[in-house]
């Protein structure tokens, strides 16, 4: 009997360690069955991030593509619209006096001309006012907005010069005033350089007697000179740089 019951327990031990190891080898099993999941679901979570990723790439280059497309003429005639509109009235007398583009001093006729170009190269194109060999009147979307920016008028002319300058000069009896300028990339005009030979009456021996001066400073009639040179600025305040027959407007109002 004694044997018997030692039988028994031995029995019952070994049923008890076999019963544990089932049941490591269930947990290892889980274990592993639970980090395989895991497994799979970082990798189709990081799977999503990268198609995210991708999409949102995707969006942002389509955005920019559409936002730098080159718009054509259309667009540009109805955003300039209302100087368009100015100028017609002008022209055939069938609006009122009150006028926002047109400048008085220097009325359109029949024979004036616009365009539209882009002379920053920005993106966005100006109107370009024209009659016969000169330009008259540069104007640039605010906002988008119209906006004139700079204009010739009485003693007082422009030029587009290579580069995308803008010279403007004018002169008062034997005083000659010029300003270089560029639209910067929100099309706002920019003085990049300025020039100034002012007269300041003759001598005891009768010779004109004039004052120089170079973006704010008191200059040598040389040093001036030298700024003439650089824009190509002849005596009479006319640039050989000038590329005004790039700009001259061939739609008529």
């Amino acid at each position: 009997m004694v044997k018997l019951g030692l039988f028994k327990k031995r029995i019952m031990l070994t049923t008890g360690i076999f019963a544990i190891l089932i049941g490591l080898s269930g947990c290892v099993e889980h274990k592993k069955n639970a980090d395989a999941k895991t497994i799979e679901e970082t990798t189709s979570v990081e799977d999503d991030k990268t198609e995210e990723t991708t999409q949102i790439k995707e969006t942002t280059l389509s955005e920019e593509t559409e936002t730098i497309a080159e718009r054509d003429d259309s667009y540009y005639m109805e955003k300039y619209a209302p100087v368009i509109e100015e100028y017609k009235s002008w022209i055939y007398g069938t609006g009122s006096d009150n006028y926002v583009y047109v400048d008085p001093n220097i009325p359109p006729d029949k024979s004036s001309r616009y365009g539209f170009i882009d002379i920053n190269g920005n993106g966005s194109k100006e109107m370009i006012t024209s009659s016969g060999e000169y330009i008259n009147m540069i104007y640039t979307l605010d906002n988008e907005v119209p906006t004139l920016v700079v204009g010739s008028g009485i003693r007082l002319w422009i030029e587009i010069l290579d580069g995308g300058y803008i010279f403007q000069g004018s002169h008062s009896g034997s005083s000659y005033y010029y300003d270089i300028y560029q639209l910067d990339n929100n099309d706002k005009l920019i003085n990049v350089s300025s020039a100034i030979k002012e007269y300041n009456g003759s001598d005891k021996n009768g010779s004109d007697i004039f004052e120089y001066k170079v973006n704010g400073t008191d200059v040598s009639e040389s040093e001036f000179d030298m700024f003439c040179q650089e824009y190509a600025i002849d005596e009479n305040g006319f640039s050989g740089r000038g590329t005004d027959p790039m700009y001259f407007g061939t739609n008529e109002f």
